[in-house]
């Protein structure tokens, strides 16, 4: 069954729906009737259901996860760089300049570098910018833990958490790319870790793309477990064109 997304498509402009491919196979007649209401479908499913389905997978999603402890929350081998210079502040106890919020901007739209949103040569109308945008917005809304670090006294990254009552998860993480492997990463993960803590969360989890493989190192260095993979194309059934 194709599940209707009224967030993205209220946002996009057009139709947008989701469907999670299963071991067992879905009625192809019914599938084709109800893709007629989309212009835009997310199918997610596991490797071989996927491929098995001649997907051409746009990207894979990977999901990670960590116990918060309390000691040795990231290897101690990994941290790298001069922490005298980094700072971690939550959003509101300090003051924001017209340059940090361009910073932060930046940082937002900065997290989705490998979204399968920015990698789709057929999203033509801003949708990836228009997602990260709106999705920065919502955190601040809902008044969410959100984490900003300095260099020095320059914005350089942050991280926003979701806090659930059995996990806490990483929903937005950036560093600009001018201040990466300088150890504001592992800075910015160190708290969210106490924060998850702190807050009674059994768990920390994250996801991010595949082909991230920076990404990809720094979670496994730091200790992470991988949960799963999942496989996610985007179908448009009435034609490549958007609208």
């Amino acid at each position: 069954m194709i599940r209707f997304l009224p967030f993205d498509t209220s946002l996009f402009g057009y139709p947008v729906g989701k469907w999670e491919l299963s071991e067992s196979k879905s009625d192809e007649n019914s599938i084709i009737a109800q893709a007629k209401n989309f212009d835009l479908v997310y199918v997610f499913g596991k490797n071989h259901v996927i491929r098995e389905g001649h997907w051409l997978p746009l990207s894979t999603r990977v999901l990670w996860e960590k116990k918060p402890t309390p000691k040795g929350a990231l290897n101690p081998s990994f941290r790298i760089g001069n922490p005298e210079d980094i700072s971690i502040c939550k959003w509101g106890d300090e003051f924001l300049s017209e340059s940090d919020q361009n910073a932060i901007r930046n940082l937002v739209l900065t997290c989705g570098t490998f979204s399968r949103f920015k990698k789709d040569p057929f999203m033509v109308s801003n949708e990836y910018e228009k997602l990260y945008t709106q999705w920065w917005i919502n955190v601040v809304r809902q008044k969410k833990p959100i984490y900003l670090a300095r260099k020095k006294k320059e914005m350089a990254g942050l991280i926003t958490l979701y806090p659930t009552p059995e996990s806490c998860h990483v929903e937005l993480f950036a560093v600009l790319p001018k201040f990466q492997r300088m150890g504001i990463g592992w800075q910015l993960l160190l708290k969210a870790m106490h924060g998850a803590r702190e807050s009674g969360m059994e768990t920390l989890d994250l996801a991010t793309q595949k082909d991230n493989m920076k990404a990809m190192g720094f979670y496994e260095k730091a200790g992470f477990r991988k949960l799963n993979e999942t496989l996610i194309h985007h179908w448009r059934p009435k034609g490549l064109k958007n609208g």
